[in-house]
C-alpha cells in the first residue's frame, strides 16, 4: 500500500520490516483504465512500474531494480505477476527484459532472464532459488515494466 516516486540514484524502503535498494522504482497509480481491474483484495491497491531506460524522454538510468539489503536466511523461490507496460492496440515496451539474481558471498549471479513471456496482461512467474544467506535482485532493462506480487518463499 505504500505510494513512492521513482528516484534516479539507490533509495532505501522497508516493505514487511525488510530493508530494500530500490532505483528507478514507483508504486502509484497512474493509468486506472489499465491498473485497476487487475487491483483486486488479493492483489493490493497498488502496483509498482520499474522503469528501465526505453528512450521515453524522461531523464531516467540504463536499469532499474530492487533488493534486499540483508540476506535472507533462505530463500526456495520468487514468485510475482509481471507485464510490459503499456496496453492493447499499443505495446509501450516490446524488448523489456526482467533478470533476476542472487547473491550469497560473491557477486550476483543471473537466474533467469524472461523476455518473450512478457505482454501486456499480467502472467505469473515462479523462479527457482534455492540459496540460503541470500540477496535477490529484481532488475528491468530497456522499458518499463510493472510487477506486483512479490514473494520471498522460504
Amino acid at each position: 500500500d505504500l505510494e513512492f516516486k521513482f528516484d534516479a540514484t539507490d533509495s532505501e524502503y522497508i516493505f514487511n520490516d525488510t530493508r530494500f535498494i530500490l532505483k528507478e522504482v514507483q508504486a502509484e497509480i497512474m493509468h486506472a483504465d489499465k491498473e485497476v481491474p487487475y487491483m483486486t483484495e488479493a492483489n493490493g491497491n497498488m502496483i509498482a512500474r520499474f522503469r528501465g531506460a526505453g528512450g521515453n524522454g524522461y531523464e531516467n538510468t540504463p536499469t532499474a531494480y530492487m533488493y534486499n539489503i540483508d540476506p535472507f536466511i533462505s530463500v526456495s523461490k520468487i514468485t510475482f505477476d509481471a507485464r510490459l507496460f503499456g496496453s492493447e492496440p499499443i505495446t509501450y515496451n516490446e524488448g523489456a527484459v526482467i533478470n533476476v539474481y542472487y547473491k550469497t558471498d560473491g557477486g550476483w549471479n543471473l537466474l533467469r532472464t524472461i523476455e518473450e513471456e512478457l505482454n501486456v496482461e499480467f502472467n505469473s512467474f515462479t523462479i527457482d532459488v534455492n540459496q540460503t544467506n541470500v540477496q535477490i535482485k529484481i532488475e528491468v532493462l530497456h522499458f518499463s515494466v510493472n510487477i506486483d506480487n512479490i514473494i520471498f518463499n522460504k
